[in-house]
C-alpha cells in the first residue's frame, strides 16, 4: 500500500490571516443584499454584501466545534464567501484533495488535539500536527468520490424523512387549520378535561430480579419514533407491583416531560403494545371524544407553547398542571379519526425508508473504516 503518513499542516496551505470576524452591528450594516455566505465554526451563519474568500476552501472549526469520532467538524465552500475567525480556513497543495482530507477529518476522533474545558478550541499548532494517511491523488480523488456518494445517499434519505414530516402537518393544516388559531372554529377544550394521565416511576435499581424481564420499559431514549412497540430496558411484573411504575395499555399518548431535549422538541408518541414508563415520561390516555393519533400530531403542532414553559433547576421538567391546561381544538371523532388513517399511511412509508436510512448510514460507515485502511481502492 502505497500510503504516507504526513502532518496535516504539510499538506495544505493555511489562509487563516484572511479571516475577519465581524460583530453584529458590523454584519448587519453588511446585509442589504446578502450574496455571500458567512461562515463560521461549524456552518453558514447567514449571507452578507461581502466576500473575503474566492476559491474552493475547507473549514475546520477552530472553537465550539465537534471533533469526536464521526463527527463533522469541517466542511467545504466552493464559492465566494466570508469566513469568521471560528474556523480555520485552508487549501490543498498539489499532492491532496480537499474532499479526501474532508472525509478523513470528520471520520476521525481529533478530541486528543482540543484544549479548553468549557469551549474547545483547535489551536493552529494543534490543526497542522494531525497525521494524515495520504494516498497518491488520484487514489484519493477515487475514495472522495465513493464517500461522496454513499455520503449523498444517506443525506438523501434524512430529507426525504424531513418531507414526510413536513407533509404531516401539512395535512394537518388543510384539515383542521392553525391548531392555536383556530380559524375554522373548532370546539375548543382544555387537555386535561378530555383525557387521563398517567404518570411513570423507576423501581429499585438495586434490585436485579426487577430488570431481566420481557415488559418494556420506556424512557426518553426510547422516543424516537411515533410508534412504540419495544423498549432498551425491559423490567418484570415484580417490578411493576413493587414500584410507582404501572402498566400503560396500548394507544395511549406517551410523552417526555423531563429531559435535557426539551430544550429543542417535544417528543410524543404512541405505544402499539402494553408498556411501563420511567419516572421521566407521562402517558395521556384519550377519552371517546378524542382519537390518539390526532391528539399526538396536534400536541406536536402546540409543541411550541409546551416548550415555553419548561423550567428547572437540575433537570428541565414540563409541569403536568401546564400539560392539563393546554388548549385542543376538538373536530368530529370521525375526521379525527380520516385523518388518524392518513397519518398512519404516511409512517407506514417513513418506516420503509428509515429502514433505507439504516442501510445507507450503516454502507457510508462501513466504507469510511475500508477507506481510511487503505481496503476501498487499490
Amino acid at each position: 500500500m502505497n500510503w504516507e503518513m504526513k502532518k496535516l499542516g504539510e499538506v495544505v496551505n493555511n489562509l487563516d490571516n484572511r479571516r475577519v470576524p465581524l460583530n453584529d452591528i458590523q454584519r448587519q450594516q453588511k446585509e442589504s443584499n446578502m450574496l455571500y455566505p458567512y461562515v463560521g465554526a461549524n456552518n453558514i451563519l447567514g449571507y452578507i454584501d461581502e466576500y473575503i474568500f474566492d476559491e474552493k476552501i475547507l473549514c475546520i472549526a477552530e472553537d465550539g466545534g465537534n471533533w469526536g469520532k464521526g463527527q463533522k467538524c469541517c466542511f467545504i465552500i466552493d464559492q465566494k464567501c466570508w469566513v469568521n475567525n471560528h474556523a480555520h480556513v485552508v487549501t490543498a497543495r498539489q499532492n491532496a484533495s480537499l474532499e479526501y482530507l474532508r472525509h478523513y477529518l470528520n471520520f476521525s476522533d481529533l478530541s486528543k488535539y482540543i484544549t479548553g474545558t468549557t469551549r474547545g478550541k483547535l489551536t493552529r499548532s494543534a490543526l497542522d500536527s494531525i497525521p494524515i494517511p495520504l494516498p497518491p491523488l488520484p487514489i484519493q480523488q477515487k475514495i472522495a468520490a465513493i464517500l461522496d456518494e454513499a455520503d449523498a445517499l444517506r443525506r438523501k434519505d434524512k430529507a426525504l424523512l424531513a418531507k414526510y414530516d413536513e407533509l404531516l402537518q401539512a395535512v394537518f393544516y388543510d384539515m383542521f387549520g392553525d391548531p392555536v388559531k383556530n380559524e375554522k372554529e373548532w370546539e375548543v377544550k382544555n387537555l386535561g378535561s378530555v383525557t387521563t394521565m398517567l404518570g411513570g416511576g423507576t423501581p429499585n435499581t438495586s434490585r436485579p430480579e426487577y430488570f431481566d424481564g420481557n415488559i418494556p420499559w420506556v424512557s426518553p431514549k426510547d422516543m424516537k419514533a411515533v410508534f412504540i412497540n419495544n423498549s432498551i430496558d425491559k423490567i418484570t411484573e415484580l417490578a411493576v407491583a413493587e414500584s410507582s411504575t404501572k402498566m400503560i395499555d396500548s394507544n395511549a399518548v406517551l410523552m417526555v416531560v423531563r429531559s435535557g431535549i426539551l430544550k429543542k422538541k417535544l417528543p410524543v408518541a404512541i405505544n402499539t403494545v402494553p408498556v411501563a414508563l420511567n419516572q421521566d415520561m407521562k402517558a395521556i390516555v384519550c377519552n371517546k371524544e378524542l382519537d390518539p393519533i390526532f391528539l399526538m400530531i396536534q400536541l406536536q403542532m402546540v409543541s411550541g407553547q409546551l416548550l415555553q414553559t419548561v423550567r428547572g433547576t437540575t433537570a428541565d421538567n414540563l409541569s403536568t398542571d401546564v400539560i392539563k391546561r393546554q388548549p385542543l381544538v376538538i373536530p368530529k371523532i370521525s375526521q379525527q379519526k380520516h385523518f388518524a388513517s392518513v397519518v398512519k399511511n404516511i409512517e407506514l412509508q417513513k418506516s420503509q425508508i428509515v429502514e433505507q436510512q439504516a442501510y445507507s448510514e450503516d454502507l457510508f460507515q462501513s466504507l469510511m473504516q475500508r477507506a481510511f485502511k487503505g481496503e476501498l481502492v487499490g
